[in-house]
Formats: C-alpha cells, sequence, structure tokens
C-alpha cells in the first residue's frame, strides 16, 4: 500500500519532436538565414570596395536573444546595429551567429575589393501563420527571395517555389519544419520555419520504490507553475507515456502521481513544462 508521504521517484520529461540545426549561407550583397523561427539579416554599403577602402555593416536579428560575430569581425553584437570596417585589402566575408529560444540562425556576406559587378546572395524570408496547431491543423507559409532565380522546398514540404508566393499545407499530423533555399547569380540564401503541434507528449520511469503496489497514474496540469486544472487517470501501471492536446497556444505545466488500489497517491514527480508558440 503507498503512503501519501512516500516518494515514488517518478520522472517525468516532455518529448520534444523538433530539434534545431544551423543553415548557412554565403554571398556578397545582403542575406538572410532563418532556423525555426529566428532570422538574422545583414546587408553592407558598399559591397565593392577598392583596395584599401571600408564599408558599413547593418543588420538585425529576429527572435534572438544573443549574436556573435566571425570571419571579419568578432564578438558579441546585439540583435540590431551598425558596424564600420577597417581598411579591406582582400575579399572579406563577414558572419553573424545567433540564438534565440527556438534555434540558432546564421549570417553571412562577402565584401569584393577590387572593381566588379555587384552580385547579392538572395535575401530570402519564410514564416508560418500560425506557428502552432492543434494536430490535423492547417497553417499558411509565407515567402520572399529578392535576388533570386529559383527557389526549392526541403523538410516537410517540397518542388520548385517562386520567388514569392503563399502555400496552405493543411492536414499535419506531427511537429513540422519547412525549408526554403533560392538560388541567385552563382549565390544562395535560406530561410526556414517550423509548425507545432498544440501537444505534450509526457514520458517517465517506473517508480524506484512500492513499484509493485502501483495501480495507476494522475497527471496534473495547467497553465501556471503548481497550477492543476486539469486531471488526467491512467488505470494501466505498465504504460509509461501519454499524449495531452492542449487548447491554445502558450505555456503548460505538467507533474504527475502514482497511486495504489484504493487511490491513495504517492509523492508527486517534478513538473515540467512545454511551450507553445503562437
Amino acid at each position: 500500500m503507498l503512503e501519501r508521504r512516500t516518494p515514488l521517484a517518478l520522472v517525468l520529461v516532455i518529448i520534444t519532436a523538433l530539434s534545431g540545426c544551423d543553415d548557412h549561407s554565403g554571398g556578397s550583397g545582403s542575406n538572410t538565414a532563418a532556423d525555426l523561427g529566428a532570422t538574422v539579416q545583414m546587408s553592407a554599403v558598399p559591397t565593392v570596395v577598392s583596395p584599401g577602402g571600408q564599408t558599413h555593416i547593418s543588420w538585425s536579428a529576429e527572435n534572438a536573444t544573443s549574436c556573435q560575430a566571425s570571419g571579419g569581425w568578432s564578438g558579441e553584437k546585439p540583435a540590431t546595429g551598425s558596424f564600420r570596417t577597417s581598411a579591406l585589402n582582400t575579399d572579406t566575408t563577414f558572419a553573424l551567429s545567433c540564438s534565440g529560444d527556438r534555434g540558432g540562425a546564421v549570417a553571412r556576406l562577402t565584401v569584393i575589393v577590387g572593381s566588379g559587378v555587384e552580385q547579392g546572395a538572395p535575401i530570402v524570408t519564410l514564416k508560418s501563420v500560425p506557428a502552432s496547431i492543434p494536430a490535423n491543423g492547417t497553417t499558411r507559409l509565407e515567402w520572399t527571395a529578392s535576388g533570386a532565380d529559383s527557389c526549392q522546398a526541403a523538410g516537410d514540404w517540397s518542388g520548385s517555389k517562386p520567388a514569392a508566393g503563399t502555400q496552405v499545407v493543411s492536414g499535419i499530423q506531427k511537429d513540422s519544419s519547412f525549408k526554403l533555399t533560392c538560388s541567385g547569380i552563382g549565390q544562395t540564401g535560406v530561410a526556414m520555419t517550423s509548425v507545432v503541434l498544440q501537444r505534450a507528449t509526457l514520458r517517465w520511469t517506473e517508480p524506484s520504490q512500492n513499484a509493485a503496489s502501483v495501480a495507476g497514474y494522475h497527471v496534473f496540469w495547467g497553465t501556471g507553475t503548481g497550477r492543476r486544472e486539469h486531471k488526467v487517470t491512467i488505470l494501466d501501471p505498465s504504460i509509461r507515456a501519454h499524449v495531452i492536446d492542449l487548447p491554445s497556444a502558450g505555456i503548460f505545466y505538467f507533474a504527475m502521481a502514482a497511486f495504489d488500489a484504493k487511490g491513495i497517491e504517492g509523492a508527486r514527480s517534478n513538473e515540467v513544462s512545454k511551450h507553445i508558440p503562437r
């Protein structure tokens, strides 16, 4: 028999289907890269300089908490700013890598030293509206690719795409990611976005004590830490996972407890949370 003071050492975790990945694109002019919602844009004026000349770099990062410069510059950078280079005597690539809550993004541009034709990489943007949906729901992808001759979709969509457009994706059954790679004159730009289901998948380990007495589990969840607005009863003690469909976007918190044949609960598990983007 369980006692309310008996610790069951349940370990509860949230399973996340999507993981971040870094995408890189390069070229002169201006460039955009996006990874799971984060975006970084960079531009240089001018993009072609004479030997010993300088250029002015501007950048803007959305959904990013920190940015790091590399290549022809270095150090931490704010989410938005400008930078005047030192004298340039060779073609120089400037990169900016930014990270956020939903992944990272990298943008690169190359400043050419000498005479030549300015050739900028395509500036690609891609977003999903909304960013989270119920299971079997629908989202709309919106994109633009300035300076692109052709675009190719990958991830959870595919095929050739025009330089600007929208596409409705229906019947989505899992967290999904969408990638768009666009080509210009010898250069490419890349953008990514994601759609997540308004759903939490919980997994837990068997109680480390009194496991033979467990008759089932109670899963508690709500919209605030420590709040127990909802309760799910699981009557099979061998089950180690449960899926909860959530009502909307937001942050949801989960905990659970085992109970015995008389309905007496043991100690609560750790609390976990899941953020569902809007």
